[in-house]
């Protein structure tokens, strides 16, 4: 080898080249991920009473909100084991966030969620009928869970917004589109419930 060749690298092995090619390779899409993950949306109550304020020009008059975070899911699974019932399906449930607003008068022909801007979620449905709208989303997971999950629905009368987090089965965001697209009221414990206890693969 000359030593020029020495000096630029021309005379390097093509299998060492390939190997370095495919090091850059899996740095770059790691690192597309972590800024991916880093830009996507934020959900959360307060984001969802913007949305509606931006999209009607008012904000909503009333609300209920409840956030239930690592330490009091532990708690209430605690008990929910101890219950001779049962029947809450919070196995797999991190923490979950749940919130219903009225729509502001005349609002409900401005407000359409399918508009809402997103980034880094996955659609798993959008649904936009007459004064109805709503989107079912997903991110993270392995295997057969997902690891979060947004819904909100919106009517007439009232938006409906849902998170939950932890290891929840695959077949729950598809139930929740179902509920959206036949235009049913969304009843997050009861879709979970029944979603775990679906047989795998099962429709």
């Amino acid at each position: 080898m000359r030593a020029s060749d020495a000096r630029t690298g021309r005379g390097e092995p093509p299998a060492r080249k390939e190997v370095l090619m495919r090091g850059l390779a899996v740095f770059l899409s790691a690192l597309l991920a972590v800024f991916c993950l880093a830009c996507a949306t934020t959900f959360s109550p307060r984001a969802i009473r913007s949305e509606i304020t931006r999209q009607t020009g008012s904000a909503p008059s009333d609300a209920f909100e409840l956030t239930v975070g690592e330490v009091t899911m532990s708690l209430a699974k605690a008990l929910a084991a101890r219950s001779s019932e049962g029947g809450l399906p919070l196995e797999g449930l991190d923490r979950f966030e749940v919130a219903v607003y009225p729509v502001p008068t005349g609002g409900a022909e401005r407000l359409d969620f399918t508009r809402m801007p997103i980034r880094g979620w996955e659609p798993v449905v959008k649904v936009k009928k007459g004064q109805s709208s709503g989107f079912v989303l997903v991110r993270s997971g392995r295997g057969e869970t997902v690891g979060d999950l947004v819904v909100v629905a919106a009517g007439s009368e009232k938006v409906f917004y849902g998170r939950l987090r932890g290891r929840l089965p695959r077949a729950l965001p598809e139930a929740l589109g179902e509920t959206l697209q036949e235009g049913k009221p969304v009843n997050l414990l009861e879709s979970l419930q029944e979603a775990e206890e679906k047989p795998a693969g099962e429709p």
